[in-house]
């Protein structure tokens, strides 16, 4: 699915999996041991921020079992082209709203997980990013986790302004990124994807059984593998020198686009 010069998902023709890898990396907050662990005493409920083709969404009912999924996109068509065409869930709520406006709507304590992915986050600014993270800490339950994706370059602004208002908020916070620390070099747009929750016990991710097995199909279980060597410490982040925000944000356009321009052959976006 294309919009504008952007894939926001896409699967493959055979075995319909994601082609983007770190999409089966979102529900790896259902895997943490107190949530495994933790009677069910009522309806869990899940928050999907950005639909794309309903990889997440697919995730969150059939493995993750929510019992309630809701999913926001400020783009009716996304959520259209998903069902039709990508086999997105009848179970899920689907809803056309801006996310901050949708978010500040909700009582406290509603949701035990949000997924925000928004692809960039080049548009955040500050007062975006505060009003943003304090408003999902509200309405996650009590040991809730929010995991939030951005694309970004390690200098910008909105990277180090996401992080330090996640520190503030959250009682824990982890980072990870595809290819993991190589993957972090100035200039190069890197898709960061911050665990934080609002539980005391340290984020861990209990992805096998007592046998060192488990039930995923091959494509989940190399995404998990993969997942486990991608963390990056978050003080290594710091050393970076932050770049203003508006003067890269041209350049990160430019970048992004020919990375869009190198997944795809070019019939593919003459012929759009």
């Amino acid at each position: 699915m294309r919009i504008d010069h952007s894939i926001v998902g896409g699967v493959f023709n055979e075995g319909f999996e994601s082609v983007f890898e770190t999409f089966y990396w979102y529900e790896l907050a259902c895997h943490v041991p107190w949530m495994k662990s933790t009677p069910k005493l009522s309806k869990t409920h899940a928050l999907a921020v950005g639909c794309g083709v309903g990889i997440v969404v697919d995730a969150l009912i059939n493995r993750c079992k929510f019992d309630e999924v809701t999913v926001i996109d400020n783009n009716a068509d996304v959520l259209n082209f998903a069902s039709k065409y990508f086999g997105l869930s009848k179970n899920a709520s689907l809803i056309t709203a801006d996310d901050l406006t949708f978010i500040i709507a909700q009582d406290s304590n509603t949701f035990e997980l949000i997924v925000h992915d928004v692809f960039s986050g080049s548009f955040m600014r500050k007062i975006y990013i505060q009003e943003l993270i304090s408003n999902c800490f509200r309405i996650l339950s009590n040991n809730g986790t929010l995991v939030l994706n951005l694309v970004s370059t390690v200098e910008m602004e909105v990277l180090h302004n996401i992080i330090q208002e996640l520190q503030s908020v959250f009682k824990q916070l982890k980072c990870f990124c595809e290819g993991g620390i190589n993957s972090v070099n100035t200039g190069a747009l890197v898709n960061f994807i911050f665990f934080a929750s609002k539980s005391e016990e340290p984020l861990q991710f209990n992805i096998y059984n007592n046998n060192g097995q488990n039930n995923y199909n091959p494509a989940v279980e190399i995404a998990f593998r993969n997942f486990i060597s991608s963390e990056i410490q978050l003080t290594k982040l710091k050393n970076y020198e932050r770049t203003n925000q508006r003067k890269t944000e041209w350049s990160i356009e430019k970048a992004h686009f020919k990375s869009m321009r190198q997944m795809l052959p070019a019939n593919f976006w003459l012929l759009y």
